[in-house]
């Protein structure tokens, strides 16, 4: 892999997949405005790469992300407090809505403390795997504030209200057996198969059919606020287009290929 390497996040690229992984292991990979800059600028890039179709995001160290960095609110006298909060909040805010919006498809792969804007961040991603030692918590409560990082989005819309509102006021925590129970993560693998596993996951889906995961992405981002009538135009427009497309003739040909040799 040919690193392109900050101080707080490390980016690395090998084939269609690109791995972004926080870099505050002393800190369990906190938030803070840096960082939070450094993500959007990596964000950006990586969407702007032809060569990248899959982002992998994980974090160093002994956990994923424990949310925002509570130390710098607490040296800021409360007067500065709202500044910071959009300082950190506002490049987090447009890399997610960059990358949910984006051809990317993106994994995360987490362990130990989820939290906070961690939790938000893992829910906002396509697919999401955890190691058996990932601990969710939604953690706003905690200190007196409202979800960021799209928290508040995908909670409702992953879990429902019920479980949704439960979470974002109670602030359990939950294992990551919970968390695949409820849907918040897909998979869970051991500890030391993490990253073994996610990388194994995002070079699949890497030589797969871009232009239709893509389409599919876009597609099913969309079902939740479009209509029926609204969705049925889009799937129609969607496959249509595809279909013109040359991985749709290189498919089409391997499904006939392969059912003339069955017996």
């Amino acid at each position: 892999m040919s690193p392109a390497n900050s101080p707080l996040i490390d980016v690395t690229q090998s084939g269609g997949v690109a791995q972004l992984r926080f870099n505050r292991p002393e800190a369990l990979n906190a938030l803070n405005v840096p960082m939070a800059e450094e993500f959007k600028a990596h964000v950006d890039r990586l969407i702007g790469t032809p060569s990248v179709r899959v982002l992998l995001i994980a974090g160093a160290g002994r956990a994923f992300m424990a949310g925002g960095d509570l130390k710098a609110f607490l040296m800021t006298p409360a007067e500065g407090r709202a500044e910071l909060s959009r300082r950190i909040i506002i490049p987090l805010h447009q890399a997610l809505l960059a990358l949910a919006e984006s051809p990317l498809i993106s994994i995360a792969a987490v362990h130990g403390a989820v939290a906070g804007a961690g939790m938000s961040i893992a829910l906002g991603t396509d697919l999401a795997l955890a190691s058996g030692d990932a601990t969710f918590n939604f953690a706003y409560p905690k200190i007196a504030a409202s979800p960021d990082g799209g928290g508040s989005f995908w909670l409702t819309r992953v879990l429902g209200w019920r479980r949704a509102i439960e979470i974002a006021l109670l602030a359990e925590t939950l294992s990551a057996g919970k968390a695949l129970e409820w849907g918040i993560i897909n998979r869970v693998v051991g500890t030391e198969e993490l990253m073994t596993a996610a990388e194994s996951l995002a070079e699949r889906l890497s030589k797969g059919p871009s232009r239709a995961y893509a389409a599919t992405k876009r597609l099913l981002r969309q079902a939740g606020t479009n209509s029926l009538r609204e969705q049925l135009d889009l799937e129609r427009d969607s496959f249509a287009t595809l279909s013109a497309e040359p991985d749709f003739a290189i498919a089409l040909q391997s499904f006939f290929s392969t059912r003339a040799k069955s017996p």
